[in-house]
């Protein structure tokens, strides 16, 4: 499979551009992920990744499938998991046009 970049045109210089892989967007994911009580990721289904990143209409979609804790609120983990995974890429590496969708596929005990 081939390696999929992301080139970032607000930091075009003179000197040339910066391209970002997918699989950062996706490291960058998990860890913080891995920060948040209450939340894991999800066990690989075969082939399909927990974890995945692609773009869309110029915007950065990361597509996560994750399992809760059975005594949280999976409302709140959601949003907090988007709003930190945002957060971070924005942080990390200076794009805005992320999109986090978050995907609820089951409990832990």
């Amino acid at each position: 499979m081939a390696t999929e970049y992301i080139v970032s045109k607000n930091r075009e210089n003179e000197y040339g551009m910066i391209g970002l892989s997918t699989a950062v967007f996706e490291s960058i994911a998990a860890s913080t992920l891995e920060e948040i009580p209450d939340v894991k990721v999800a066990a690989r289904n075969g082939l399909k990744k927990s974890i995945s990143c692609k773009v869309v209409n110029s915007f950065i979609v990361i597509n996560m499938n994750v399992i809760a804790s059975r005594h949280g609120n999976v409302t709140e983990i959601s949003s907090t998991v988007q709003q930190r995974v945002h957060d971070a890429i924005v942080q990390m590496t200076e794009f805005r046009d992320v999109i986090v969708n978050v995907n609820v596929v089951g409990f832990y005990f």
